[in-house]
């Protein structure tokens, strides 16, 4: 059985999240229910949307 971990926050404008210590997550807008987000990574870390990834396992 794999081992997750689950964390639910609010972020404003321009607040970031760190994981892991060098993977940043900052919050740049929100409105209209959709928050503008970057994602600040090592080059061998892979970021892929969700959807993404769920629709390439669905052509597989």
């Amino acid at each position: 059985m794999t081992r997750t971990t689950t964390l639910t926050f609010s972020r404003k404008d321009g607040e970031s999240l760190i994981l892991d210590h060098d993977i940043i997550v900052t919050v740049h807008h929100c409105r209209a229910g959709k928050a503008k987000v970057t994602i600040v990574s090592p080059e061998n870390v892979d970021i892929m949307r969700a959807e993404l990834l769920d629709d390439h396992a669905a052509a597989d």
